[in-house]
């Protein structure tokens, strides 16, 4: 199901022209500086320009350091050779190169701390390396420092779109969690509502039908035990992140429908009456598709309708 939600990027638009143009100048920067066109102090440039001079114990030791790296996670996940190394002898900054040791490119956090243990022990440097952008710092190896690329550390783990809080591994971009949480899809469920209301018996679903409908590629709840929501604002705010709203007669529906979102409303046989004067669609509600059922109390073919109509419309 496709989002036309903006919110999920981690940046907005502007802050990502702004990056760009960071990147731009600091490119532009570190030409001038390369070729003694620049603004800036001699003291300061020097400073800049004056990179360390590589341990000479470290390199010596190069071979053994590479062939302890391999047992450690693999020879798959270390690049040793000089044309491998190229591709991390710089960052963004690319007036300034160069040849790292090696490289790691560990695949889970248990390989990360043995190669990070390993290198403390042993006095070896180490430069972390995302994408190699330097939006978020500099990834500029030494000769003596061994780079861990995390990379391959590129998972989704876990979405609250509630929240809009997601748990992802460290090498993954943020146009890779746009992307994951986009495919997606994001569907709130309100399968049941108010015990004490007089007409809940009729209007809720059974808990296993409601299960069902949770089970949807992104489906969240929107009952506020789960949501957290201790409003209609609340519940409003978390609604206009969603692509979907689906729920039975309760003021859900009615909010959703206001604001103007797509809502399925689940219908009891008996609940056509003003507030959904004839099935299929809402006066009211230009947005809102009503699933009513055929039979008092027979709720499994309403749901089946909605959740084939539901994964029909899923991207995935």
């Amino acid at each position: 199901m496709a989002t036309k939600d903006k919110a999920s990027d981690a940046f907005t638009a502007e802050e990502k022209a702004a990056m760009r143009e960071h990147v731009k100048a600091e490119k532009a920067a570190a030409r001038k500086a390369a070729k003694g066109e620049t603004d800036l102090e001699p003291e300061v440039l020097a400073k800049i320009a004056d990179l360390p001079e590589p341990d000479r114990a470290i390199l010596a030791r190069r071979d053994g350091i590479v062939a302890d790296l391999r047992r450690l996670v693999g020879g798959q996940a270390i690049i040793a050779d000089e044309v491998g190394r190229r591709a991390y002898e710089t960052d963004a900054l690319t007036a300034y190169r160069r040849l790292p040791l090696a490289v790691v490119l560990p695949g889970t956090t248990e390989e990360v701390a043995r190669v990070l243990r390993y290198c403390d022990q042993w006095g070896i440097k180490v430069v972390a390396r995302g994408a190699g952008t330097s939006l978020s710092g500099g990834a500029l190896p030494t000769e003596d420092a061994v780079v861990i690329a995390v990379s391959r550390m590129n998972r989704v783990l876990e979405v609250d779109y509630v929240n809009r809080v997601a748990r992802v591994e460290v090498g993954i971009t943020n146009l890779a969690i746009s992307e994951a949480v986009k495919a997606a899809g994001h569907i709130g469920v309100v399968w049941r509502g108010e015990a004490q209301n007089r007409n809940d018996r009729f209007r809720s679903l059974p808990p296993e039908l409601g299960a069902e409908l949770l089970a949807l590629p992104g489906a969240v709840s929107l009952d506020p035990a789960d949501s957290g929501a201790a409003d209609f604002q609340a519940t409003a705010d978390i609604i206009a992140g969603l692509d979907l709203v689906i729920t039975v007669d309760t003021a859900v529906a009615h909010l959703a429908g206001a604001m103007g979102r797509p809502v399925w409303v689940l219908l009891a046989k008996h609940a056509i009456d003003w507030q959904w004067p004839r099935e299929g669609v809402s006066p009211w509600y230009p947005s809102a598709r009503l699933f009513t059922q055929s039979r008092a109390g027979d709720w499994a073919p309403v749901v089946a309708a909605v959740k084939a109509e539901a994964l029909r419309l899923s991207p995935s």
